[in-house]
């Protein structure tokens, strides 16, 4: 492929996309990506979890039921192991989360 047609196709892969304000461009002969960004708002890292809400503050009533749930079944079973309460709460919750809950109590 002859450099010209290269040049060209770099040219035209530069894409805008100006509801973001992001600008991508993709070289064909470095085969790299550049994003570009500019925001006004604040970088925020959020962790998801069920008894959080977006802003990242806790929602008590959610972590006291669902922590009251987890508590009741641990003393409910002695000794039950943290596969057991994977598999009893599969639906409910990831195993991150599950694991969060019974290191708080």
């Amino acid at each position: 492929m002859p450099l010209n047609s290269k040049t060209n196709n770099v040219k035209k892969l530069l894409l805008v996309n100006s509801f973001h304000s992001n600008l991508f461009s993709f070289s064909v002969d470095q085969l790299s990506v550049c994003v570009c960004s500019v925001s006004t708002y604040k970088s925020v890292r959020l962790v998801p979890r069920p008894w959080k809400t977006p802003e990242g503050t806790v929602n008590h009533v959610s972590l006291k039921t669902l922590l009251s749930g987890v508590m009741m079944h641990i003393m409910e079973n002695p000794g039950i192991t943290r596969d057991s309460l994977v598999q009893k709460y599969a639906k409910y919750l990831q195993p991150v989360p599950l694991f969060e809950l019974t290191e708080v109590a």
